[in-house]
Order: C-alpha cells, then sequence, then structure tokens
C-alpha cells in the first residue's frame, strides 16, 4: 500500500513496514507491476503543472522528472503514462514523447479506473466509457432509468475494475451496477441506501468476490455489501462505526496479525470523534 502527501511512503500491509520512497505532493498509481508515478507540484499545492516521474516501491527513481505540457489534473497511471482529467475530455499523456498522445471526450473529464489497457472515464456521466488505451477501441454504457424516468449519473469516482479486468463496478444513484468489459452488458447486482455516488468498492484478488462500503461520513454506521459473482450471493453486513471512505481486501492471513483472532462486540468499538481518523487501535467483527 502506498500513501502519503508531500512524502510518499510504501507500506506492507502484513509485516506493518513502511519505506519513503520518494518527496512529492501526491502520487498515483501506475500500470506498471511495482511502480508508481510521483506528481510533483512547484507550489506545493494541487495548481499549475506539476512534474512526473517513476519510481518502484524501494525509493528507486526509474524516470526522470517531466513537466506536463497541459492544464489539468493527473488522475491515474496508464501503460506508458498517465491520464489527465482537462475541461476539454480525458487527455492520454504519454512519458515517452512528454505530450499528449489523446483526448477522450470534449467535455470536462472524470477519469475513474485504469486496468491494463482498459481505462474508464466520462464526461457526461449518464454515459459511461471504457476505452482501451492502446487501441482506442471503445465501449459506451449508458446509466440506467430510474423511477419517474429519472435518469441517474453514474458515479465517476466510484468505478472499480476486477483484478483480471473482467468487470467494472459501479454506482448508479443507489444501484451497485457491475459491467462485462468484453460485451458492455450491465446487471444491477445490489442496492445502497441513499443516492451518494460516493460508495466504495474492492475486489478480491481472484476477481471472485466485490465489496462495497456505503458512503458513511458524519454518520455512526456502515453498510457492507459482498456480492459472490460465481454463486450469485449478495450478503449485507451493518458495521457499528462510520467514516468509511476507502479500504482494503486482505486475507485472513494477512488480517491475522491486526486482529489477534478475536472477535469484539460493537461496544469496543465505539464511533470515532473525529473522522476519519479519530480512532486508537483496530476492530474486528465476523461478517
Amino acid at each position: 500500500q502506498v500513501v502519503g502527501w508531500g512524502g510518499i511512503f510504501a507500506s506492507h500491509i502484513a509485516s506493518r513496514q513502511s519505506t519513503r520512497i520518494s518527496d512529492a505532493t501526491i502520487f498515483l498509481p501506475a500500470t506498471e507491476p511495482g511502480l508508481v508515478w510521483m506528481v510533483d507540484y512547484p507550489s506545493g499545492s494541487i495548481q499549475g503543472m506539476p512534474d512526473l516521474w517513476l519510481t518502484d516501491l524501494a525509493g528507486k527513481q526509474i524516470t526522470e522528472p517531466t513537466r506536463i505540457d497541459v492544464e489539468g489534473f493527473p488522475a491515474i497511471g496508464i501503460p506508458g503514462g498517465v491520464a489527465i482529467e482537462t475541461n476539454g475530455g480525458v487527455a492520454l499523456w504519454d512519458a515517452t514523447s512528454g505530450a499528449v498522445s489523446e483526448r477522450l471526450g470534449t467535455q470536462r473529464g472524470f477519469v475513474s479506473d485504469s486496468q491494463g489497457s482498459l481505462l474508464a472515464w466520462c464526461d457526461k456521466c449518464t454515459e459511461l466509457h471504457i476505452t482501451n488505451v492502446d487501441t482506442l477501441e471503445d465501449i459506451e454504457i449508458s446509466s440506467p432509468t430510474g423511477r419517474l424516468f429519472n435518469t441517474y449519473n453514474f458515479g465517476a469516482r466510484s468505478a472499480r475494475f476486477s483484478p483480471d479486468g473482467r468487470y467494472l463496478a459501479v454506482t448508479a444513484g443507489s444501484s451497485v451496477v457491475l459491467i462485462d468489459t468484453q460485451s458492455g452488458d450491465a446487471q444491477h447486482i445490489a442496492d445502497l441506501p441513499g443516492a451518494e455516488p460516493s460508495h466504495y468498492f474492492g475486489w478480491t484478488a481472484d476477481s471472485r468476490q466485490l465489496y462495497v462500503s456505503s458512503y458513511s461520513y458524519g454518520l455512526s454506521e456502515t453498510l457492507l455489501v459482498r456480492a459472490d459473482l460465481e454463486t450469485g450471493a449478495i450478503d449485507y453486513a451493518t458495521l457499528p462505526f462510520g467514516g468509511a471512505l476507502s479500504f482494503e481486501i486482505l486475507t485472513p492471513e494477512e488480517a491475522r496479525p491486526y486482529l489477534n483472532d478475536e472477535d469484539q462486540l460493537p461496544a469496543d468499538c465505539p464511533p470515532v470523534g473525529v473522522q476519519p481518523s479519530g480512532r486508537e487501535g483496530i476492530c474486528g467483527f465476523k461478517f
């Protein structure tokens, strides 16, 4: 896991060991295994045109810093470069040439996720695009129509590819939608309370199970959904704390050093006073 702002650290979840890998304003995940994009703004705040370079998880600098010559926000790594959100679509910046190779869309662009050469993005988020950035082949998916003929926008920030790239999970209103990245077919698989676009997704490493947490900032409970793609089973659990933002999927072996094999009662894990980072200790519950 990579974390940090100003100082960027690679933290090994199981051992809890952290390594400072670079000094930069923020970082972006790269599609290349074991590499991370550093994004450094001269002012120290996110404004203007930043310098970008690649490092590995040990802190070795792989490429020289390059100033991007495009107004926008670097959002996520793509093969050989970075996808940048701009007011004129999503710009695909190539690290070798140091220039934008393509633009996707013409309006304000939002980037959701990338997996290999696949990029999920939208401008009018009543339609979601899955584009192969190598071939520029594109699948456009229209969001579902709700009651009273309202069309729900896709949650531009919520979409997440499965690790094998076969599916894209995304919210549309209160619905959790699963999109087949090969055919573009979309199916509703679960509901979450409210119509927040900021629910959070996590996949197991084998792409067989999808987890979703409800947006619970400032609330006292979090709804968790587990969808098993092989059996079709959908399970719900209510966690007795709020402040959920994003989360990590761990195997039982990875989680055991944190939980000490102890089940806890809700009273053992009271809501935090200052969200989302006011908790002390780790709470564990059975699903």
